[in-house]
Parts: C-alpha cells; sequence; structure tokens
C-alpha cells in the first residue's frame, strides 16, 4: 500500500476488506495533505453483511493492519432505522424549530432545560456508539489524536458518525469527520460519472447556482442572497422554481447552494413554493434524473437532513451520497434538524472563511465554520448554535483538494 510521504503523519483506514482495489486506486500517490499539513490524518471504513458490521484498520505510514473487527447484531436494518428515527425526533425537539420563519435564536448560552436535552442526546449518543462499535474498535478508538481528519467510507451511508459519543465526549467534536463512499459495484453509469482515481485538483468559482426554496422567512431570504456578494463569479438565483428548471441549470455549475426547507416523508428539499413532494426535490429525482454534475463541483445542500440517511427500498441512502454519485467533488449538508439562524450563520462562515483562506481549500474553510473559527476545546462548548453545527457533514475525497477563487482574486 502506498506511503503517505510524511515521516510525522498519523493516518489511519478502516475499510471494507472486498473492496481493497477500491482503496488501493483511491490512494495512488498517498493520502497527501487535507487541511492543515500538521494535522493527523485517519480514514474510517466498514461493511456491513446481513447482521454483521465488520470494520479493518490499515495505520499509515507503518502501513500496520489492525482487524478485521467485528459486530454481530440481530436484524441490524430495524435497529438502525430505529436509532435513527429516535435521533431524528430528539434533534428536532433540541433545535427548537425547523428551517423557517419561526427559528428562535440560539446563539446563546444553554439553559437548564437544554443542559437537560444536551445530556440525554449524550445518552443517545454513546448508546448508538456502544451499540454499533466493536469493543475492540472502542479502544484503538480511544487512542487516536483530537482534530484528527477521520474520513469514512462504505456503501451503507447510516451511521451518525458525528453524534456518536464515547463516554466523555462526542466522537464529531474529538475528530474531523468526511464521507468517502463507496462506488455500487456493479453500476456502470455511476462508475463512468465518478471515476474511482484522480489527481488532486483546483475548482475555481465560475459559475455558482443559488436554490432558494419555498416557505422561508423574511429575514432569512435576506441574509441567505447575501452569501455570494462581492465576488468575481457569475451568480445565478433559482428562487421557488419548479424541480426540472432546477435540476437543468444544477448541472451547469461549479457551486451549487440551495437555502431551503428539508422536509421528511419521504425526505425532499423543498425546492418550489409548494411542499407537495411530486414537485420538489427527493432521493429519486437525483438518483432516476438523466443528468450528471460537473465532475469535481461543490455542493452545500443548507437544509435539514440534507445528508442524513433514509431506508429507500431496502437500503440506506441520504441526499448528499446522491449529489456524490452524481459527480460533485464536495458535498456539504447536515445530519439534522437546523434552525434558519444557525444555517445561515454557517453559510456566512463557510464563504467568508473560503474568501479568507489563500488557498481556497473547502474542507478547511468547512471546519473554520463548524467550529466558528474559534480555538476553544470543542467540550468546554455553552452556547447551543455551536453544538447545532456539529449536525452539518461533508462528502468527497481530500485528495483532490477542493478550492475556490472567491474576492477579487482572479485566475
Amino acid at each position: 500500500m502506498p506511503n503517505s510521504g510524511s515521516d510525522d503523519s498519523n493516518v489511519t483506514f478502516i475499510e471494507d476488506p472486498a473492496e481493497r482495489v477500491f482503496l488501493d486506486a483511491l490512494q495512488t500517490g498517498g493520502p497527501g495533505k487535507i487541511g492543515c499539513s500538521d494535522d493527523a490524518q485517519k480514514w474510517l471504513f466498514f461493511s456491513h453483511f446481513e447482521d454483521t458490521l465488520e470494520f479493518t484498520v490499515v495505520g499509515f505510514p507503518e502501513e500496520k493492519v489492525f482487524g478485521p473487527y467485528e459486530k454481530s447484531i440481530r436484524a441490524v436494518d430495524e435497529l438502525i432505522a430505529d436509532l435513527l428515527k429516535t435521533v431524528a425526533e430528539f434533534l428536532k425537539s433540541l433545535s427548537g424549530s425547523n428551517y423557517g420563519p419561526s427559528a428562535s435564536n440560539t446563539n446563546r448560552p444553554v439553559g437548564p432545560g437544554e443542559k437537560s436535552q444536551l445530556e440525554n442526546l449524550k445518552a443517545l449518543g454513546e448508546r448508538v456508539y456502544k451499540r454499533l462499535i466493536p469493543p475492540n474498535l472502542q479502544s484503538e478508538i480511544s487512542k487516536w489524536k483530537d482534530s484528527t481528519w477521520v474520513g469514512v467510507s462504505s456503501r451503507n451511508d447510516f451511521i451518525p458518525w458525528e453524534l456518536l459519543h464515547d463516554g466523555e465526549r462526542f466522537i464529531g467534536e474529538r475528530f474531523r469527520f468526511y464521507r468517502l463512499p463507496k462506488l455500487p459495484p456493479h453500476d456502470e453509469a455511476i462508475r463512468e460519472i465518478r471515476p474511482i482515481s484522480y489527481s488532486p485538483s483546483k475548482l475555481y468559482d465560475k459559475n455558482i447556482v443559488h436554490v432558494i426554496g419555498g416557505n422561508l422567512g423574511v429575514e432569512t431570504l435576506e441574509r441567505c442572497k447575501k452569501h455570494f456578494g462581492n465576488i468575481s463569479a457569475s451568480v445565478t438565483e433559482l428562487e421557488e422554481r419548479y424541480l426540472e428548471e432546477v435540476l437543468e441549470a444544477i448541472q451547469q455549475a461549479h457551486l451549487i447552494h440551495f437555502t431551503c426547507h428539508g422536509l421528511p416523508n419521504p425526505l425532499r428539499l423543498q425546492v418550489a413554493k409548494s411542499a407537495d413532494p411530486t414537485v420538489n426535490l427527493i432521493i429519486g429525482s437525483i438518483r432516476h434524473y438523466d443528468m450528471s454534475l460537473i465532475d469535481g463541483c461543490v455542493v452545500f445542500a443548507n437544509a435539514c437532513n440534507s445528508a442524513g440517511a433514509e431506508p429507500v427500498l431496502g437500503e440506506f441512502r441520504s441526499l448528499g451520497l446522491e449529489f456524490y454519485l452524481k459527480g460533485a467533488g464536495v458535498v456539504i449538508g447536515t445530519i439534522g434538524t437546523i434552525p434558519a439562524d444557525v444555517a445561515v450563520d454557517l453559510a456566512n462562515s463557510f464563504y467568508e472563511a473560503l474568501k479568507n483562506d489563500p488557498d481556497g481549500n473547502v474542507f478547511s474553510a468547512f471546519y473554520a465554520a463548524k467550529n466558528n473559527g474559534s480555538d476553544q476545546p470543542a467540550n468546554k462548548w455553552v452556547d447551543k448554535s455551536r453544538l447545532l453545527r456539529q449536525l452539518y457533514s461533508i462528502y468527497g475525497n481530500p485528495r483532490r483538494v477542493m478550492c475556490m477563487n472567491f474576492g477579487s482574486r482572479k485566475v
């Protein structure tokens, strides 16, 4: 297996052993740098075979193999579905409101009642962690350094990694997670869109499409329309448009940003004025529509549950995964319910970080926004909005460093 090329890096992979060829191809040239060059790097890969979860750990640069670790769980699909439903209901209560005009101000200290909610969320996260992760793997994870970049790769997109709790802290606070999904093994159409191996590249802001959905509050509308002020790119706003028009437009975009409701049953992005599922963007809209995104584009789906998993015909899928399979290089979304003020604040922080980053590194900007630019340890966070920011997740290959040239800089 390839060497990382750095003596002081600490890179770990948890992979699907059946897809070793995929990993070898993907890692040609070594893992490389992700965000900050001094940060440790870990990748977390797992497999789901009937009622068994299997994990294998590979360390870099020493190329030492740990595992495989296995966890047998009876009726695991039903358990996961139940856990996801419980987490979703809890997060909806925790956030205080849906993404819309009635969203409350969450940028304040956590009150006594919310502290109880937080303790219950920790207990739920610890329950899921102990239920799904083998004890010997838990022991291995406990040795990983804080702020490590942790890549998660599997064909199964159902574990809310950011919310798992190891008994001391949320591991989403300890580590910097990103998702690198496996490609379906026999879907040639997807494999044509998503090459297995590609080299690092830069993406400049050539064309931006901002999709703005219906039933948003006046303040949310005004604030989200300022995301792309004073930049050199071409920006197209699509507000309350028909689904077909949205799907046609995003195929020509290098950056696609959604500001909209994320609604359940079925999971969908409300791009139209109506919330009717038949006119909005569902998982099937992306999967079955004859389209592909610009290779390596960035998708920021700033809506509730836009990266959350949902059972679809016997398998767990998410909107974030579907965008990735259609060719996106990076997808940013959420695994829970996000109030409007938190959502808009994080997006503003993200694009501001891109403007201020000399390299415009999307992964670095994402975590700068997620942590609100603060060096304060995550376990000492006291305000609710910073907890809710942990519900954001990112898909993509950090070896293909995604960069955007914002501000007045020109290529």
